[in-house]
């Protein structure tokens, strides 16, 4: 079960929107690029482990595994804002390539 920590964590820091919480996962989508993310926990060995699920829009019906074998939220919500900044920058870029194609 995810804990009330992290679940804290998750809504204290207003980039996501929670879609979902149950025992094992939450659902959550980044506000700035509207992708989807699932955090599940797992238990093995008496420890802590988390798998990193993907979609990129919540109309699509299947996740992707992004990552797995995190021990902890935190390195999990870096990743997700790292992608989401790549994913901005990569969408400037293409704006910046249509631009100078039509000058």
């Amino acid at each position: 079960m995810l804990s009330r920590k992290i679940l804290k964590f998750i809504q204290n820091d207003q980039y996501f929107n929670i879609i979902r919480i149950t025992l094992d996962y939450i659902e959550i989508q980044s506000f700035n690029t509207q992708h989807c993310w699932i955090i599940r926990k797992l238990i093995c060995q008496n420890a802590a482990r988390y798998k990193l699920y993907h979609k990129h829009s919540i109309y699509k019906e299947y996740y992707h595994l992004q990552a797995e074998n995190y021990y902890k939220i935190n390195d999990i919500i870096e990743d997700i804002k790292k992608h989401d900044s790549w994913i901005i920058s990569q969408s400037q870029n293409k704006e910046g390539v249509k631009k100078d194609l039509r000058s």
